[in-house]
């Protein structure tokens, strides 16, 4: 029983501990031992040998059979007398509501870090600092207010949405050092993340994933807003604060069933009229997993502030009243999400400090705490966390703000639209089939010599400049490879219409995949609208979308529909549909993805020709007019696709060369420059 031999260790810690009083000593983390293995000190090793025997017999303690059905009073009484590490009590008016909706309050698909999420880790984990025994960013971060708030879910399985937007809240005040306060919206993200799952969930449909969370941050923003009471921001919470949780009587009992997930509206509420939704939105920059270990934890929250953490929930906890929480009695619930803030060690015990979203009527005033150290309930194996972007770009403050090239310019026909309108243009999905896709083989470059500067315009003449990504790069390695014999444009329309895999047609599609189809199934000739030529023509006419002094008419002002796929060629063209294809090497490899790396992106485009590149595009972008171009602020839009066709050096600054396909009228004619570029497709 704990009140026995693991109550003696942890007395014996606190005394020693007090006789031998240096900071990390009763660290779960702490190795007594230096170097060369030798021991640092009698006590240092006794305490070490304490604390870990004390962590695993918490661990390796089983849940008796009898105790896991336990609810109500008897669960209570249960837990006070099988252990003094935390209090339980009933809260009578959470009793009276229904196993759906006490589940439902728990809307978190808790798991281990994925295989992918392990390849994005924070890179804190490396960071050599000093671990205090207790840490608290309440008190650490004490000018940002949002730390101290406790929030209220209400009768909504919101836990994860409010886990996240608390901590980004935190992470935007610290990283502006205390200057920018902001309560950003659980109702925005809880109502417009389609990928994060169903909003609010009960125990038999899908959960949501609160990684998801923090990607749609990184890649839609979210907007401001505070608790119902208050009403203040963008988007303030829909759902009034409840007594789920407590005996008291300030608030009102909770709703008798969940609410239903609240409507994406991409609108402020009529109160509001600092910003639209569009200018209130607040951003990440990167958004990863924490490593599954303690010390990966507190690297991150030292260095950042809080995480959001998601763990199993047992009937137990729902009666947690103070204490260090660890799991004794009651069957299991669901997986809930909530705010990591810091951690500390009471009579020897080890803990973390969390809040919740249950308002303050509930455990340590809002708060509560959570042994740590054995990964209690999964409480650190499922972290998260990001960081956000600062500052946000305005049009007027488009020019580039470093020391690279002056490249920006305000265009007037781009920042009269809005962010959904801009994504138009930008057509190339993530890649997350790139995960999946071949690589060429890493050689050793050591030996190669790659010129200074290399532009395949100069080396071969292209015919295919204007088109896109894909077909452009094609279009010039079939003249490359036949000694200049066979000048082809391949059709775009063609491709967009007909490669049912490669995406939505007109609405954006994987860059990878459509070289996969030209090796599968071939893909004819057609040139642009106006030269009308080949099998089939690009049925859409250039439009003046990227200038501000155009001859050409202004662009629809919707996306054209996807054409439908027509094996057949335009009336005027002689050969049939099927005799004028043209594939990828049939004998050779498959299409591949290139590595990261810039030898073998140069060595590829010397020997093969152009490359198709897929990358990410942000606001700043869209206002290039010439130079080198490098991402400087602002927030992302969208995936594009282009074709890289050679390189150089200008100022001491090495750059890719570009082919666009917005047109000669952008740019460089056309053209642009960039520092850097990944996600190369062949």
């Amino acid at each position: 029983m704990f009140r026995s031999r693991s109550k003696q260790k942890l007395v014996q810690i606190s005394l020693l501990s007090q006789i031998w009083k240096v900071p990390r000593r009763t660290q779960p983390c702490y190795k007594p031992w230096n170097k060369y293995g030798i021991a640092t000190s009698a006590v240092d090793f006794a305490l070490y040998l304490l604390l870990r025997s004390v962590l695993d017999e918490l661990r390796d303690q089983k849940i008796e059979q009898f105790a896991e059905k336990l609810t109500g009073q008897d669960l209570v009484d249960f837990v006070n007398k099988k252990q003094n590490l935390w209090t339980a009590k009933l809260y009578s008016k959470f009793e009276s509501l229904s196993n759906r909706v006490k589940r439902g309050m728990l809307g978190v698909k808790h798991m281990a870090l994925s295989a992918d999420e392990r390849r994005n880790l924070s890179p804190t984990r490396f960071s050599s600092m000093y671990i205090p025994e207790q840490f608290d960013s309440r008190e650490h971060w004490d000018m940002c207010p949002s730390i101290k708030n406790i929030r209220d879910q209400s009768s909504c399985g919101s836990c994860w949405a409010f886990g996240a937007v608390e901590a980004m809240s935190d992470r935007i005040c610290i990283a502006s050092k205390g200057k920018i306060h902001v309560s950003l919206s659980a109702d925005d993200l809880l109502s417009c993340c389609r990928s994060c799952g169903f909003g609010y969930a009960d125990y038999h449909i899908k959960l949501s994933e609160p990684m998801e969370a923090w990607q749609y941050w990184v890649h839609n923003g979210i907007v401001t807003g505070s608790n119902f009471t208050s009403h203040d921001g963008c988007k303030p919470y829909p759902f009034p604060p409840c007594e789920h949780h407590s005996n008291k009587t300030h608030y009102k009992p909770c709703h008798h069933d969940l609410y239903p997930t609240p409507k994406c509206e991409k609108t402020c509420v009529p109160s509001y009229h600092d910003k639209s939704y569009l200018q209130d939105k607040f951003y990440g920059e990167h958004a990863y997993a924490v490593e599954d270990d303690v010390l990966s934890i507190q690297k991150e929250i030292l260095t950042h502030g809080p995480v959001e953490a998601s763990f199993e929930v047992y009937e137990d906890f729902l009666t947690y009243g103070s204490g260090v929480y660890k799991h004794v009695a009651g069957a299991f619930d669901g997986g809930h999400a909530v705010k990591l803030i810091g951690w500390g060690i009471d009579q020897g015990v080890p803990y973390w400090t969390a809040a919740n979203s249950w308002n303050a009527d509930w455990g340590e005033d809002g708060f509560f705490r959570i042994l740590r150290g054995v990964d209690e309930c999964g409480i650190e194996s499922g972290i998260v966390a990001g960081l956000p972007k600062l500052p946000k770009l305005n049009g007027t403050d488009a020019k580039s703000k470093d020391k690279f090239d002056e490249f920006a310019k305000l265009n007037k026909r781009f920042a009269s639209l809005t962010k959904d309108e801009l994504r138009r243009f930008f057509g190339a999905k993530k890649l997350n089939s790139l995960k999946k896709a071949k690589f060429a083989a890493e050689e050793n470059y050591a030996n190669i010599d790659i010129p200074k500067s290399f532009d395949a315009r100069d080396q071969w003449p292209l015919w295919s400049c204007w088109a896109f990504g894909a077909v452009e790069a094609m279009s010039d390695r079939i003249c490359i490879a036949s000694n200049q014999t066979k000048k082809v444009t391949l059709s775009a329309r063609d491709l967009l219409s007909c490669c049912n895999e490669c995406g939505d047609g007109c609405d954006g599609g994987f860059p990878l995949l459509a070289w996969e189809h030209w090796y599968n199934k071939g893909i004819v000739t057609g040139s642009d609208y106006i030269s009308n030529t080949g099998c089939q023509p690009y049925p859409f006419p250039e439009c003046a979308h990227h200038n501000n002094n155009s001859h050409l008419p202004p662009c629809n002002a919707n996306l054209y529909d996807t054409p439908t796929c027509k094996y057949e060629c335009s009336n005027s063209y002689s050969k049939s549909y099927s005799s004028d294809k043209y594939y990828g090497e049939a004998t050779g490899n498959r299409p591949f993805s290139l590595l990261e790396n810039v030898t073998r992106i140069q060595l590829e485009i010397l020997n093969n020709g152009p490359v198709e590149a897929a990358f990410d595009v942000y606001s700043d972008f869209i206002y290039y007019e010439k130079g080198i171009y490098k991402h400087v602020t602002s927030d992302t839009i969208g995936g594009h696709a282009i074709k890289i066709i050679g390189w150089g050096v200008e100022n001491s600054t090495s750059y890719w060369l570009i082919a666009n396909s917005w047109n000669a009228e952008w740019g460089e004619n056309g053209q642009n420059f960039f520092s850097y570029i990944s996600n190369l497709i062949l």
